[in-house]
């Protein structure tokens, strides 16, 4: 384990996956930017740009590498669900809109043949999942 990544922020989510052969983190963090990390250099990846911020925390992050496409799936409390290709830094296909925020601990599945987002909507209720082609 080394030093922690210099992230600026309080970090909310955080998933890994590889870009190019390289290990990378994808951050989410509490003023709603979505950061990709060099795991071994411990530097922000920001060649053409970053994910496009959410207007709120970023509660939910998952990522794949999906018909070898890196892919990062980002889920946020301004209900936006974005999936962004990590090694062209754009976003692929469209953004969708949760019916609620994601909770806490939601999880999000990258897009392949089939795409799917899901978060809680309280302590006493059912959760809801998003899912796409």
């Amino acid at each position: 384990m080394g030093d922690p990544l210099p992230a600026r922020g309080s970090v909310w989510a955080v998933a890994t996956t590889v870009v190019e052969d390289r290990p990378v983190a994808v951050t989410g963090d509490w003023d709603g930017r979505v950061q990709v990390w060099d795991v071994d250099t411990r530097t922000e990846v920001a060649r053409r740009g970053r994910p496009t911020p959410h207007t709120g925390p970023v509660w939910a992050l998952a990522a794949a590498v999906v018909d070898g496409r890196p892919l990062v799936v980002t889920g946020g409390d301004d209900r936006a669900v974005r999936v962004w290709d990590l090694g062209s830094h754009r976003p692929v296909g469209w953004e969708c809109s949760a019916p609620r925020p994601p909770g806490h601990g939601p999880a999000a599945a990258p897009p392949g043949p089939l795409g799917a987002a899901g978060a809680p909507r309280g302590p006493d209720e059912a959760g809801v999942t998003v899912v796409w082609r």
